[in-house]
């Protein structure tokens, strides 16, 4: 049971646990230290190699995927596994971008490219691709989120601040939204009519002649970033750098890390390439500091409660306040771990994860007081500052944990093997990724909660990190396809046209749409044909006599 805190004069210097049973829960209060430094971090700051790199671009031709129409998914998918086959074990992810074109290197088109990238002949060829990009990528682990490419040269869609030719834009929007549910996708510029989810790729990052451009105050592109929608790009340094002409003397010069931090929380950046290629020294070792410490997410705990001794099988309460001081917010869905941990191994005993919890909505201060066009400094600081946002939760401890004394210890997962990637900036740390907060009593009384700070590990020191690829994509033979659940749908060529079934579901009720949403073909059973479809690619839908649904992406 939960003691009610009781006071008598005549009961003073009595201790409090004589009124209570064997379950008695006190709370323990610890304070938590910021970390001072940056360090690595999944899918923030520079972008690149380096001594802070987590996330890089990777620009690909569409031809190292798929030469031609009928190549299949097993493709790309070797393709992936072949050239990230290392990223887990190195906790990196990429952000690939496909192009046709990119000036100085060979062709990157496939053998029947005709020659437009964002004509109407072709763009059911791109439909079907991004299909197939979809199911090989949608669900790895090691593609943090995707840049759209495809048109322009380098893939960088170079429409003079706007969207590609309407149909473009919107057969290009349709598709990525439809292969890429799990994925955030970027664009070059804000696409005002399709994708207003989609992030940006600023491919000269903090150039300050097209700063109004990429941070319109309305609400449609000035907030974009919190749903969340990934802020990122180039520090262009042979056109538009915002300060010197290459990253070393930026990193070097105080001043011009000064701006480009102002640029990073003005725009509300996860990270930016080329500026990565610093050399690495003591030069510039505050510049890139800065510049990692600003860019994404920076998550801070100040304060931790938690029950500070139960009774196996009783309730533990946890509780921690955080505030992101970065320029942007966590970008998926991670878990938060709170384990207990054997005070010896630092290995957890038990562990379970807080239930309803979003660290996207951890969100950083907003309205940065600078004016990015004309490169002026005002007050330095987020018209509306960071909040601290309280997380809490309460889990019931196994009867069967033997009593003793444990380390209470936090941990954001990947859920790509579930393991600790991604860290708070405090310097409770521990090797490995956890967080030891205090001391736990499970049947047994702790004198003190506070951890000695000895026992702790350096953040920046800490290169075991990594997480696990488990995931399975599965091609169907000839028809590629990518489904968003496990109801069985077999998609099979015919003469002149596709069969879709669904075995064992009995009166189903099923569509094929284009990616549209237009609706080509209906029916009612376990079979539906679309005979004599175009090339490109189209959306499934069933929903079973049970109510099961399922959507599936097939191209052809």
């Amino acid at each position: 049971m939960r003691c009610a805190k009781i006071f008598h004069p005549k009961l003073a210097g009595i201790a409090l646990a004589a009124f209570c049973s064997a379950s008695f829960a006190a709370d323990a209060v610890v304070p938590i230290k910021p970390y001072a430094h940056a360090f690595k971090n999944p899918m923030k700051g520079f972008m690149g190699g380096q001594e802070y790199g987590t996330v890089t671009k990777k620009y690909i031709p569409w031809n190292a995927l798929e030469n031609q129409a009928g190549d299949g998914v097993d493709k790309i998918i070797a393709y992936t596994n072949a050239n990230w086959g290392s990223y887990p074990d190195q906790n990196f992810k990429v952000v690939p971008r496909i192009y046709l074109t990119y000036p100085g290197r060979p062709s990157g088109a496939p053998t029947d490219y005709v020659g437009c990238d964002d004509c109407s002949a072709w763009l059911p060829r791109v439909e079907a691709f991004v299909a197939k990009l979809g199911q090989a990528w949608n669900n790895d682990p090691r593609v943090a989120w995707i840049q759209m490419g495809i048109f322009s040269n380098w893939g960088e869609q170079d429409y003079w601040g706007g969207p590609p030719p309407r149909e473009a834009e919107q057969r290009a929007s349709n598709a990525f939204i439809a292969a890429f549910p799990n994925k955030l996708v970027t664009v070059r510029n804000f696409w005002p009519n399709e994708g207003k989810n989609f992030g940006c790729y600023w491919d000269s990052w903090g150039c300050p002649s097209q700063a109004s451009r990429y941070r319109q105050t309305d609400g449609s592109i000035g907030d974009r970033w919190k749903i969340p929608a990934v802020m990122e790009g180039e520090v262009s340094y042979d056109y538009c750098p915002p300060a010197h002409t290459d990253a070393t003397a930026d990193m070097q010069d105080s001043a011009a890390v000064d701006r480009i931090c102002e640029i990073a929380r003005w725009w509300h950046s996860t990270g930016a390439t080329w500026i990565s290629g610093y050399q690495v020294g003591a030069a510039t070792a505050r510049g890139a500091e800065r510049f990692q410490m600003t860019n994404g997410y920076r998550l801070v705990i100040d304060t931790v409660r938690y029950t500070g001794q139960v009774a196996p099988g009783g309730s533990l309460t946890v509780s921690f306040g955080v505030t992101n001081t970065g320029a942007a917010q966590f970008l998926y869905k991670w878990p938060v771990e709170v384990s207990l941990c054997n005070p010896s191994t630092k290995q957890p005993v038990w562990k379970a994860n807080f239930a309803n919890l979003d660290i996207r909505q951890w969100l950083p201060g907003d309205k940065w007081d600078y004016d990015a066009v004309n490169a002026q400094y005002k007050t330095h600081k987020y018209l509306a500052p960071p909040v601290k946002y309280t997380a809490s939760g309460t889990f019931t401890l196994p009867a069967t944990i033997p009593a003793g004394e444990y380390v209470l210890a936090l941990a954001i997962l990947d859920p790509a093997g579930m393991l600790p990637c991604a860290r708070f900036a405090v310097t409770n740390y521990w090797t490995g990724g956890r967080h030891p907060i205090g001391k736990v009593g499970v049947g047994v009384s702790v004198a003190n909660p506070l951890l000695d700070e000895g026992q702790f590990n350096d953040l920046k020191a800490d290169n075991t990190l990594h997480y696990a690829l488990n995931y399975t994509p599965t091609p169907a033979r000839g028809i590629h396809s990518s489904a968003s659940r496990a109801i069985p749908i077999v998609c099979t060529q015919v003469p002149r046209g596709i069969e879709i079934s669904v075995p064992g579901t009995a009166n189903a009720s099923m569509r094929i749409m284009g990616i549209d949403g237009k609706v080509i073909a209906r029916g009612a059973g376990q079979t539906l044909a679309l005979m004599r479809p175009a090339p490109g690619a189209y959306v499934v839908k069933v929903v079973s006599a049970r109510g099961e649904r399922v959507q599936r992406i097939i191209a052809r």
